[in-house]
C-alpha cells in the first residue's frame, strides 16, 4: 500500500525540480541570492534574501553540487533542455579557448517558463555549460561574484530591452516561448541599429514581497563612456567605490574626484579580505561597486579601463544595507586609491 504513495511523491518532486524557475536556498525557493566564489575553490560565500545580519551565511555553498542551489538549478536545466526556455550569454563561453576580444563582457543565464524565471548574472569564465552542467573549470582559480534573481513574466520584456544595449554574445538559446517575447527574440537575432546616447537603464522587480528592485545599466560600445562615473553615479546621484579589473597592462582609470559625484577605486596593490581569505586583484574575476553612504551594491562585467569604454557591458544595482556593509568591509580591507 505504501509503494503507490512513494511513487507519486517521487513524481511530484521530480516535476517540481524540472519546472521550478526560482532561485534556490537548499530545497526551497528564494527571491534572490548573492554569491562570492572563493579563489581556487568551487565553494562560495552566500547571502540570501532572508539573511538578517551583515554577514555571509555560516556555511558556504558548493557550485559543484548538482542537487541543490545554483548547481542544482543549472543541472536540472541541462537535463531537460527541450522543455525549457533559456538564453545564455558570455564573452568566454564553455569550450572557448579564450575570451572573445572586444566583445560585450555581459555574462549570465536567463531561464523561464510562461509565469516566472530566474536570472543569473556572473563573472565566471567558461561557465555554465547548460548542455552538460559542470562546476567552474578547475583551471579557473579566480574568485567571482554571482547574483541570482527570481522574476515574474511581466519583467521578461523589459529585461530583454535593457540587455539589448549590452549587445551580449549569445552562446545558447532554446524554447518556443521565446517567440512570445519580442525583446527576448531580438536578443538571439542580429543586433539592430541604435542611435545616441547608446545607453539604456531600467528596473526589474524580484518575484515575491518584499520585492527587490534591481536597476540595470547598459551601454553599447559606441557610447565610449566609463559606466560608473558617466552613468551610474549621475543617475543615482551617489558617490561610488569600485573594485574593478585593470587592463592587460595593469592600468585602471584614475579615481574621479573633481566631478559632482566621486568614483574611487579600491586599491589594486593590496589584496581584499573575503572572510579569512586574502584575494589579490589578479585572482578575482569580479567587478563590483558600493555607494560611499549606505546602501547601494552593484555587480557586473563593466570595468574602469580606457579599453572598456569601447566595449558593451552592463551593471546590476540594488539596495540592501547588510550587503552594503559586507562589501564596505571588503573594500576597506584594501583601502582606496587616493584622488
Amino acid at each position: 500500500m505504501e509503494l503507490p504513495f512513494i511513487t507519486l511523491l517521487l513524481l511530484v518532486t521530480t516535476e517540481h525540480a524540472q519546472g521550478d524557475f526560482q532561485c534556490q536556498k537548499d530545497d526551497a525557493d528564494i527571491d534572490w541570492a548573492l554569491y562570492y566564489k572563493k579563489s581556487s575553490s568551487h565553494d562560495a560565500h552566500v547571502f540570501y534574501a532572508d539573511t538578517t545580519s551583515a554577514a555571509w551565511e555560516k556555511d558556504t555553498v558548493s557550485l559543484g553540487s548538482t542537487n541543490k542551489e545554483l548547481g542544482g538549478m543549472l543541472y536540472n536545466l541541462s537535463q531537460d533542455l527541450e522543455k525549457n526556455n533559456l538564453i545564455a550569454y558570455s564573452d568566454f563561453p564553455p569550450y572557448a579557448r579564450a575570451a572573445i576580444e572586444y566583445a560585450s563582457k555581459a555574462r549570465g543565464v536567463f531561464a523561464f517558463n510562461d509565469k516566472e524565471g530566474w536570472l543569473i548574472s556572473h563573472t565566471v569564465d567558461q561557465w555554465p555549460n547548460i548542455y552538460a552542467y559542470k562546476p567552474p573549470n578547475e583551471k579557473d582559480k579566480k574568485a567571482a561574484v554571482i547574483l541570482c534573481v527570481s522574476i515574474k513574466d511581466d519583467a521578461f520584456e523589459h529585461w530583454g530591452e535593457v540587455m539589448d544595449y549590452q549587445d551580449p554574445i549569445i552562446y545558447a538559446s532554446k524554447g518556443d516561448s521565446l517567440d512570445n517575447y519580442p525583446a527576448l527574440k531580438n536578443l538571439i537575432n542580429a543586433p539592430t541599429t541604435k542611435t545616441s546616447p547608446y545607453v539604456k537603464t531600467g528596473e526589474i522587480q524580484s518575484s515575491n514581497p518584499p520585492t527587490l528592485t534591481v536597476r540595470i545599466f547598459s551601454k553599447l560600445p559606441q557610447g565610449r563612456i566609463d559606466i560608473y562615473s558617466n552613468l551610474i553615479a549621475l543617475s543615482l546621484k551617489k558617490n561610488l567605490i569600485v573594485w574593478s579589473k585593470p587592463d592587460a597592462n595593469n592600468r585602471l582609470l584614475n579615481s574621479t574626484c573633481s566631478s559632482t559625484y566621486k568614483v574611487e577605486n579600491v586599491n589594486q596593490a593590496k589584496p581584499i579580505k573575503l572572510g579569512t581569505e586574502s584575494i589579490s586583484r589578479k585572482d578575482d574575476s569580479s567587478t563590483w561597486a558600493i555607494s560611499k553612504a549606505p546602501k547601494l551594491f552593484c555587480m557586473g562585467n563593466a570595468d574602469r579601463t580606457e579599453a572598456d569604454k569601447s566595449v558593451g557591458a552592463g551593471v546590476l544595482c540594488f539596495e540592501n544595507e547588510n550587503v552594503h556593509t559586507i562589501f564596505k568591509k571588503i573594500a576597506n580591507s584594501a583601502g582606496r586609491q587616493s584622488c
